[in-house]
């Protein structure tokens, strides 16, 4: 019996606390959840293309007229085509929803990665 008390007394010590144990495993997890969020958004994105490729072209139509000219270089023809885009989609109500329904699946999925992050954020702060 003493030998069995002895090795538990080296290998359990009343002395340590399980609190850093705890944290590290709050910091991991979010650091996984941001890890998994993140690919998942990846693969998703990727993925339209290949599942809705009419929503994709749509998609990357309006938007690549949206950002023609640059805000920087070019503010007033940016701010005049943002407005011609805008009379094109009020004009074609489908390829509108489909702009909208890709624009909602990119914020939607940018919204948790954001969460992900900030609660990796947390967990490290504290």
């Amino acid at each position: 019996m003493p030998l069995l008390t002895r090795a538990r007394s080296r290998t359990v010590s009343p002395n340590h606390d399980a609190g850093w144990v705890i944290a590290s495993f709050g910091t991991i997890s979010a650091v996984f959840a941001l890890l998994g969020t993140g690919s998942q958004a990846y693969v998703s994105a990727r993925q339209l293309k290949e599942f809705d490729p009419e929503a994709h072209r749509a998609f990357v139509a309006v938007d690549d007229l949206k950002t023609e000219f640059s805000s920087l270089r070019h503010p007033v023809r940016r701010s005049r085509r943002r407005r011609e885009v805008q009379q094109l989609l009020k004009e074609s109500p489908q390829e509108a929803r489909l702009h909208h329904r890709v624009l909602w699946q990119i914020g939607s999925w940018t919204l948790l990665t954001l969460a992900s992050l900030l609660a990796v954020i947390t967990a490290l702060w504290s």
